[in-house]
């Protein structure tokens, strides 16, 4: 199965994902193992023997997509492949770098599929993650092409999919300098629910627990993602409601927030309240 990214990701001639990160039972599903697997512990353990050929099943699975979108639409022919950049990523340029899963996985994709890749189509020149803290424009710097590839289609390929920003702030930057280029945007998977949370900074509205349509009191925590108001309901029952209770109004409260499927915001973790 594919997820239709298109309507989320500006700049993107094509926007998918080639499956979910979890299923609706909060399961990995195959591909969503295979990214867990390769990001939380063979890139640690890059010497063991199933390492490589764990990276080769994901470029298949890319390959796999490829070749078909490929045939289907005919206007459509990769010109060269890259990954959504990472901070630091160890490279033939950038030895003492640390490996970066995609970067490998491009590789292997470019060998699989007789295309060139690149590794420094755009860089991410902070080492904040998407996944906790907002990016910024700046944050992501692309290059003017050579000549040979200005009219080029460009196949971009990331492995998790939460809020979008990476991806779009990506595409943002290559097509600002290189506007004639056509974009292909594929990630191995998707998260269900608005990614994997951010760090915010925000204080309670209230110390009075107001009162919900269903009679139950929740407190409000007022914060701010991406220069925009937002705020977030704790209702009671809970140990983050029992702890919020006891603080003044004017402390700040450091926290976890993500998007539910429902759209509305909810606290995954309270870090330090100062």
């Amino acid at each position: 199965m594919t997820i239709d990214l298109s309507d989320i990701i500006d700049n993107a001639d094509s926007a998918v994902a080639l499956d979910w990160y979890k299923d609706n039972n909060g399961e990995y599903t195959q591909i969503g193992s295979l990214i867990h697997d390769l990001k939380y512990f063979y890139i640690h353990n890059i010497q063991n023997p199933s390492f490589i050929g764990r990276i080769d099943d994901l470029a298949i699975a890319f390959k796999k997509y490829i070749d078909q979108f490929e045939r289907d639409n005919p206007n459509f022919h990769i010109t060269v492949i890259a990954p959504i950049p990472s901070y630091n990523p160890q490279t033939k340029s950038n030895p003492s770098g640390s490996p970066k899963i995609m970067y490998l996985v491009t590789e292997r994709l470019a060998t699989m599929l007789q295309r060139p890749f690149t590794l420094d189509l755009a860089e991410k020149v902070t080492d904040k993650q998407a996944k906790t803290n907002s990016l910024l424009s700046e944050d992501i710097q692309a290059r003017v092409f050579p000549e040979q590839w200005r009219n080029a289609t460009i196949l971009v390929i990331d492995d998790l999919f939460g809020t979008g920003s990476s991806a779009s702030l990506t595409l943002k930057a290559i097509k600002e300098k290189n506007p004639r280029v056509k974009l292909v945007f594929v990630t191995a998977t998707k998260n269900k629910f608005g990614g994997l949370g951010h760090t915010v900074e925000g204080k309670l509205s209230s110390k009075i627990p107001k009162l919900s349509i269903n009679n139950n009191q929740y407190l409000s925590i007022d914060f701010t993602h991406n220069n925009s108001a937002e705020h977030v309901s704790i209702f009671e029952g809970t140990d983050v409601f029992d702890a919020l209770k006891e603080i003044d109004t004017g402390a700040t409260i450091n926290f976890q927030v993500k998007k539910g499927s429902n759209g509305y915001w909810h606290i995954s973790q309270i870090n330090n309240i100062k």
